[in-house]
Protein backbone atom coordinates (compact mmCIF):
# COMPACT_ATOMS: atom_id res chain seq x y z
CA UNK A 1 0.00 0.00 0.00
CA UNK A 2 1.70 3.63 -1.05
CA UNK A 3 1.46 6.06 1.82
CA UNK A 4 1.00 9.75 0.50
CA UNK A 5 3.86 11.87 2.48
CA UNK A 6 2.67 15.75 2.24
CA UNK A 7 5.44 18.05 2.01
CA UNK A 8 5.49 22.48 2.52
CA UNK A 9 8.61 23.73 1.22
CA UNK A 10 8.71 27.52 3.06
CA UNK A 11 11.09 29.84 1.13
CA UNK A 12 12.64 32.36 3.56
CA UNK A 13 15.51 34.84 3.63
CA UNK A 14 17.25 35.45 6.84
CA UNK A 15 16.41 39.11 7.63
CA UNK A 16 18.89 41.43 7.36
CA UNK A 17 18.96 44.98 6.29
CA UNK A 18 18.79 45.71 2.11
CA UNK A 19 18.06 41.71 1.48
CA UNK A 20 13.88 41.66 2.47
CA UNK A 21 11.09 43.64 0.87
CA UNK A 22 13.41 46.08 -0.88
CA UNK A 23 10.35 47.62 -2.93
CA UNK A 24 8.88 48.04 0.88
CA UNK A 25 12.09 49.49 2.14
CA UNK A 26 11.68 52.22 -0.41
CA UNK A 27 8.89 53.86 1.14
CA UNK A 28 8.63 52.83 4.42
CA UNK A 29 12.58 52.60 5.21
CA UNK A 30 14.73 49.30 5.75
CA UNK A 31 13.71 48.81 9.63
CA UNK A 32 9.98 49.12 9.11
CA UNK A 33 10.48 46.58 5.76
CA UNK A 34 12.47 43.84 7.81
CA UNK A 35 9.92 44.03 10.41
CA UNK A 36 7.15 43.52 7.97
CA UNK A 37 9.00 40.47 6.80
CA UNK A 38 9.30 39.15 9.61
CA UNK A 39 5.53 39.39 10.75
CA UNK A 40 4.49 37.65 7.29
CA UNK A 41 7.29 34.39 8.12
CA UNK A 42 6.01 34.53 11.55
CA UNK A 43 2.35 34.25 10.92
CA UNK A 44 2.94 31.51 7.88
CA UNK A 45 4.75 29.12 10.64
CA UNK A 46 1.93 29.73 12.92
CA UNK A 47 -0.42 28.77 10.14
CA UNK A 48 2.01 25.38 9.05
CA UNK A 49 2.20 24.33 12.63
CA UNK A 50 -1.22 23.10 12.45
CA UNK A 51 -1.49 21.90 8.44
CA UNK A 52 -1.98 18.34 8.17
CA UNK A 53 0.93 17.67 6.38
CA UNK A 54 4.18 14.75 7.35
CA UNK A 55 6.85 17.98 7.40
CA UNK A 56 7.16 21.64 6.56
CA UNK A 57 11.01 22.37 5.27
CA UNK A 58 12.55 25.67 5.61
CA UNK A 59 14.56 26.29 2.83
CA UNK A 60 16.67 29.13 3.86
CA UNK A 61 19.30 32.11 2.37
CA UNK A 62 21.89 32.49 2.66
CA UNK A 63 23.48 29.49 3.34
CA UNK A 64 26.01 30.30 6.13
CA UNK A 65 23.18 31.84 8.15
CA UNK A 66 21.85 28.31 9.21
CA UNK A 67 22.16 28.93 12.72
CA UNK A 68 20.47 31.78 12.83
CA UNK A 69 17.57 31.18 11.03
CA UNK A 70 16.78 27.71 12.94
CA UNK A 71 17.48 30.40 15.99
CA UNK A 72 14.71 33.10 14.68
CA UNK A 73 12.16 30.17 13.34
CA UNK A 74 11.93 27.26 15.90
CA UNK A 75 10.90 29.55 18.79
CA UNK A 76 7.99 30.69 16.36
CA UNK A 77 6.99 27.38 15.49
CA UNK A 78 7.24 26.36 19.72
CA UNK A 79 5.08 29.42 20.18
CA UNK A 80 2.38 28.03 17.83
CA UNK A 81 2.75 24.94 18.97
CA UNK A 82 2.08 26.08 22.36
CA UNK A 83 -1.43 28.00 21.18
CA UNK A 84 -2.66 24.54 19.62
CA UNK A 85 -2.26 22.32 22.53
CA UNK A 86 -4.02 25.67 24.98
CA UNK A 87 -7.10 24.90 21.80
CA UNK A 88 -6.95 21.69 22.12
CA UNK A 89 -6.08 20.73 18.45
CA UNK A 90 -4.65 17.19 18.88
CA UNK A 91 -3.86 16.75 15.64
CA UNK A 92 -0.52 15.03 14.80
CA UNK A 93 2.68 16.95 14.17
CA UNK A 94 4.40 18.21 11.55
CA UNK A 95 7.90 17.69 11.88
CA UNK A 96 9.98 20.89 11.11
CA UNK A 97 13.34 20.30 8.54
CA UNK A 98 16.08 23.27 8.10
CA UNK A 99 17.88 23.29 4.24
CA UNK A 100 20.02 26.05 2.66
CA UNK A 101 19.00 26.96 -0.87
CA UNK A 102 21.35 26.22 -3.67
CA UNK A 103 23.15 28.70 -5.80
CA UNK A 104 21.00 30.26 -9.08
CA UNK A 105 17.92 32.25 -9.81
CA UNK A 106 14.25 31.09 -8.65
CA UNK A 107 14.19 28.30 -10.79
CA UNK A 108 17.08 26.92 -9.90
CA UNK A 109 16.31 26.88 -6.33
CA UNK A 110 12.69 25.87 -6.67
CA UNK A 111 13.84 23.11 -8.68
CA UNK A 112 16.74 21.87 -6.04
CA UNK A 113 14.32 21.99 -3.35
CA UNK A 114 11.87 20.20 -4.92
CA UNK A 115 14.27 17.49 -6.09
CA UNK A 116 15.46 16.86 -2.75
CA UNK A 117 12.36 16.09 -1.49
CA UNK A 118 11.62 13.76 -4.58
CA UNK A 119 15.01 12.56 -4.31
CA UNK A 120 14.60 11.34 -0.78
CA UNK A 121 11.79 9.01 -1.57
CA UNK A 122 13.31 7.48 -4.80
CA UNK A 123 14.45 4.51 -3.28
CA UNK A 124 11.60 3.68 -1.31
CA UNK A 125 8.56 1.71 -2.89
CA UNK A 126 6.06 2.64 0.26
CA UNK A 127 6.32 6.48 -0.55
CA UNK A 128 4.09 9.23 -2.62
CA UNK A 129 5.37 12.92 -1.98
CA UNK A 130 3.43 15.13 -2.69
CA UNK A 131 4.73 18.76 -2.58
CA UNK A 132 3.86 22.07 -1.70
CA UNK A 133 6.21 25.35 -2.28
CA UNK A 134 5.46 28.83 -1.22
CA UNK A 135 6.79 32.43 -0.27
CA UNK A 136 6.96 34.54 2.41
CA UNK A 137 4.97 37.38 0.36
CA UNK A 138 1.04 36.19 0.33
CA UNK A 139 -0.51 36.70 3.68
CA UNK A 140 -3.90 35.19 2.19
CA UNK A 141 -2.58 31.74 2.58
CA UNK A 142 -5.17 29.88 4.74
CA UNK A 143 -5.64 25.95 5.76
CA UNK A 144 -8.28 25.95 2.38
CA UNK A 145 -5.66 26.69 0.04
CA UNK A 146 -3.50 23.97 1.17
CA UNK A 147 -6.34 21.67 1.36
CA UNK A 148 -7.32 22.55 -2.30
CA UNK A 149 -3.72 22.23 -3.43
CA UNK A 150 -3.96 18.54 -2.05
CA UNK A 151 -6.96 17.75 -3.89
CA UNK A 152 -5.92 19.16 -6.73
CA UNK A 153 -2.88 16.67 -6.97
CA UNK A 154 -4.60 13.52 -6.66
CA UNK A 155 -5.82 14.21 -10.35
CA UNK A 156 -3.74 17.02 -11.98
CA UNK A 157 0.17 16.97 -12.55
CA UNK A 158 0.89 20.21 -11.19
CA UNK A 159 -0.70 22.99 -8.99
CA UNK A 160 -0.05 26.63 -9.06
CA UNK A 161 -1.30 29.54 -7.06
CA UNK A 162 -1.63 32.78 -9.22
CA UNK A 163 -0.99 36.30 -7.79
CA UNK A 164 -2.15 39.33 -9.12
CA UNK A 165 1.12 40.49 -10.51
CA UNK A 166 1.23 37.46 -12.78
CA UNK A 167 3.59 35.81 -11.07
CA UNK A 168 2.27 32.76 -8.37
CA UNK A 169 2.39 31.90 -4.59
CA UNK A 170 2.65 28.28 -4.53
CA UNK A 171 3.34 25.88 -6.57
CA UNK A 172 2.92 21.71 -5.69
CA UNK A 173 3.76 18.38 -8.10
CA UNK A 174 3.77 15.05 -7.02
CA UNK A 175 6.97 14.28 -9.19
CA UNK A 176 9.78 16.72 -10.43
CA UNK A 177 8.68 18.56 -14.00
CA UNK A 178 12.06 20.33 -15.14
CA UNK A 179 10.10 21.98 -18.31
CA UNK A 180 8.61 24.30 -14.96
CA UNK A 181 12.05 25.61 -14.10
CA UNK A 182 13.73 26.73 -17.03
CA UNK A 183 13.60 29.86 -19.59
CA UNK A 184 11.17 31.35 -17.08
CA UNK A 185 11.31 35.26 -16.62
CA UNK A 186 10.82 35.08 -13.00
CA UNK A 187 9.76 37.70 -10.98
CA UNK A 188 8.21 39.10 -13.71
CA UNK A 189 4.26 40.01 -14.87
CA UNK A 190 4.64 36.73 -17.40
CA UNK A 191 6.07 34.53 -14.99
CA UNK A 192 2.75 32.05 -14.55
CA UNK A 193 1.82 32.76 -18.27
CA UNK A 194 5.08 31.34 -19.00
CA UNK A 195 5.14 28.40 -16.98
CA UNK A 196 1.79 27.48 -18.03
CA UNK A 197 2.62 27.41 -21.52
CA UNK A 198 5.32 25.21 -20.40
CA UNK A 199 3.33 23.00 -18.33
CA UNK A 200 1.04 22.65 -21.34
CA UNK A 201 4.00 22.20 -24.36
CA UNK A 202 5.01 19.12 -21.63
CA UNK A 203 1.76 17.87 -22.01
CA UNK A 204 0.85 18.31 -17.93
CA UNK A 205 -2.65 18.27 -16.65
CA UNK A 206 -2.62 21.66 -14.19
CA UNK A 207 -5.43 22.83 -11.51
CA UNK A 208 -5.45 27.14 -10.97
CA UNK A 209 -6.06 27.81 -7.45
CA UNK A 210 -7.54 31.39 -6.67
CA UNK A 211 -5.70 34.59 -7.12
CA UNK A 212 -4.62 36.14 -4.45
CA UNK A 213 -2.29 39.26 -3.83
CA UNK A 214 1.53 39.77 -2.55
CA UNK A 215 2.72 42.30 -0.02
CA UNK A 216 5.42 43.76 -2.32
CA UNK A 217 3.97 47.23 -2.25
CA UNK A 218 3.42 49.75 0.25
CA UNK A 219 -0.31 49.83 -1.04
CA UNK A 220 -0.18 46.09 -0.76
CA UNK A 221 0.95 46.49 3.23
CA UNK A 222 -2.03 48.62 3.70
CA UNK A 223 -4.48 46.78 2.05
CA UNK A 224 -3.25 43.71 4.62
CA UNK A 225 -2.24 45.79 7.63
CA UNK A 226 -6.41 46.91 7.23
CA UNK A 227 -7.48 43.33 6.64
CA UNK A 228 -5.43 41.40 9.26
CA UNK A 229 -4.79 44.12 12.24
CA UNK A 230 -1.34 44.43 11.35
CA UNK A 231 1.24 46.85 12.12
CA UNK A 232 4.36 48.05 10.52
CA UNK A 233 6.27 48.70 13.83
CA UNK A 234 6.32 44.68 14.27
CA UNK A 235 5.05 45.11 17.85
CA UNK A 236 4.11 41.99 19.55
CA UNK A 237 6.56 40.20 17.26
CA UNK A 238 9.06 38.83 20.18
CA UNK A 239 10.83 36.53 17.80
CA UNK A 240 11.90 39.30 15.35
CA UNK A 241 15.93 38.86 15.25
CA UNK A 242 18.16 41.66 15.23
CA UNK A 243 19.59 42.32 11.79
CA UNK A 244 21.49 44.98 10.59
Amino acid sequence: MMNDQRVIILFVKYPQKGRVKTRLARTLGEEQAVSIYCQLVSRLVHLLRGVDVEEVRICFDPAEKARDVEAWIRPIWLEAGGKLIAEGNSADEPTLVFRSQCEGDLGERLKFAFNEVFEGNRDSENFESRVLAIGSDCIEIDNRTFRSAWESLVTKDVVFGPTLDGGYYLLGMSSLHRALFEDIPWSTETTLEVSLQQACESGLEVAVLDEKYDIDTEEDWRRAEAKFFLSDSGEGNETKPVAE
